[in-house]
């Protein structure tokens, strides 16, 4: 019970520790030693504007809202579709308004 606990609070805290290690971090991402221990968290996107660099935030957070509309919404598919729809709806505007890439190549 104790591991599954923590585990999930572990899961659900992910998104927000990208987020807090980003934010707090913004003006070192291009520093050589900050970028080969979380690189890759930003890695083909612009680092120049926060906007741009919370991508794999709200990439995080769509990934475990899916998961969890998955096992909570199971009885209730149109719910499921409807979510996933919109989630993805999001995430194309948000792609289309702020341009998170560095060239339309990583798109």
């Amino acid at each position: 019970m104790f591991s599954t606990v923590g585990l999930s609070f572990f899961v659900l805290s992910m998104p927000f520790v990208t987020f807090l290690i980003l934010k707090s971090n913004f003006l070192s991402l291009s520093n050589a030693n900050f970028t080969t221990r979380f690189g890759s968290l930003y890695k083909g996107l612009n680092a120049k504007r926060i906007h741009a660099v919370l991508h794999s935030v709200i990439f995080f957070a769509r990934r475990m809202l899916f998961t969890l509309s998955i096992v909570f919404f199971e009885e209730i598919p149109l719910l499921q579709a409807s979510l996933q729809v919109t989630m993805s709806m999001c995430l194309l505007a948000y792609m289309l308004w702020f341009k998170p890439f560095n060239s339309k190549r990583t798109f």
